[in-house]
């Protein structure tokens, strides 16, 4: 027997300036913008998960680089909000055609009930 669980309501996404200032508030220590894999550990044999980072010194990036890698991030971050945006608008032109397919086939199926009846008084009075 399973129990339905009642999970709370989702919030709202973040606003397009909520995100521009966080991205802004970060730094590249950032755990979101470095590249990290976990693995599992092989040589223990425990299928324990390690966290593994990039071997990239980060003492040779210069300046340039990091504004490139930051202009980069940023540039992915609004193609990311544009292309949300759009999804947003999608669903929601998806959600008035779905009403409107199911009023146009509700006014079809009164129609065929109308017209059944009409042809059942058309055979009945020949």
């Amino acid at each position: 027997m399973s129990k339905k669980v009642a999970f709370p309501p989702l919030p709202d996404p973040p606003t397009w300036e909520e995100m521009e200032e966080d991205l802004r508030k970060t730094d590249n220590s950032d755990v979101t913008f470095t590249d990290t894999l976990y693995k599992t550990d092989e040589r223990k044999g425990t299928g324990e998960l390690k966290r593994q980072t990039s071997h990239v010194n980060t003492e040779t990036v210069n300046e340039k680089d990091d504004i490139q890698n930051s202009d980069q991030v940023f540039s992915e971050a609004v193609d990311f909000v544009e292309k949300n945006d759009e999804l947003l608008t999608y669903i929601k032109l998806l959600g008035e055609e779905k009403e409107k397919l199911q009023e146009v086939s509700q006014t079809l199926k009164v129609t065929v009930e109308e017209v059944k009846k009409q042809a059942l008084v058309a055979i009945d009075g020949y």
